[in-house]
């Protein structure tokens, strides 16, 4: 059974594209929560589709073309702890887009002191916004003044998935990553990662995206060896043409009677 390491091999394949280290990582930290078989059933579609079949499938691609594909952005209440913490100056929080237009539209109730009436406010709008977004939200970071809290907050969304290691890297002083922020960014970059010591469930991700990227090497050599398989078939095509006196650009049927004529 398909698994995604060999999906996105299948994909590379097909598509004639290498996935970089970083975008490997990308599709394995985003797709690894559903299941192989509902992945390939979504490429599978995408593959047929006339307009996008055409292009390598994005994340977003291959989410879109999932049956019921799950909404990846958070539910109201956990996106509304979020804007709750953005209400401290102090604070730094990863946030969506959505998360951010529905605090604006509550916080008029929320400082006139109806915190209740700003939750109900906050969800009807939050709700309203992710109904017209895509699946897949875009996370951003909010800087707050704290230093140690801006660094738990970009540490804990690294480690989430929610921010590229670049991201996390921008906001942080040197040395402020967790051992599994470093992991993941020095995957992405190619830096030395042997001393650190990542969780058991980053371990376990990054194992399954060095699968991957191990791969591409195989891959790319089956595709020389087809490549160098085509021309041969087609330099022993051109040399039978001529042989039999028929032009290179012939539209000919099956080549049985020019190999009876070669071998005659």
């Amino acid at each position: 059974m398909s698994n995604l390491k060999t999906i996105l091999a299948g994909l590379s394949e097909y598509y004639g594209k290498k996935l970089t280290v970083a975008e490997a990582a990308i599709y394995q930290t985003l797709l690894s929560q559903y299941p192989a078989g509902e992945i390939q059933e979504a490429v599978n579609r995408h593959l047929v589709d006339p307009d996008r079949g055409r292009f390598f499938p994005k994340v977003a691609d291959i989410v879109a073309k999932m049956g019921g594909a799950r909404n990846q952005h958070p539910h109201a209440d956990e996106a509304w702890a979020i804007a709750l913490e953005s209400l401290d100056e102090e604070s730094t929080v990863v946030w969506t887009q959505q998360i951010s237009a529905a605090r604006t539209a509550a916080l008029p109730v929320w400082e006139a002191g109806d915190k209740i009436g700003a939750r109900l406010a906050f969800r009807q709008a939050y709700e309203r916004e992710v109904a017209n977004a895509p699946v897949m939200p875009e996370w951003t970071v909010s800087l707050g003044y704290d230093p140690a809290r801006r660094v738990d907050a970009i540490n804990a969304a690294l480690s989430r998935g929610l921010i590229a290691p670049e991201t996390a890297q921008r906001h942080l002083p040197p040395g402020s990553m967790t051992p599994d922020g470093e992991a993941i960014a020095g995957l992405l970059t190619g830096s030395n990662v042997a001393q650190i010591e990542p969780s058991p469930d980053v371990q376990k991700r990054l194992n399954e995206i060095k699968r991957i990227l191990d791969s591409a090497p195989a891959v790319d050599r089956k595709r020389e060896e087809q490549a160098a398989r085509i021309a041969r078939e087609e330099a022993r095509r051109a040399e039978l043409m001529a042989q039999a006196g028929l032009p290179e650009d012939a539209d000919e049927e099956p080549d049985d009677d020019i190999d009876d004529q070669a071998t005659a």
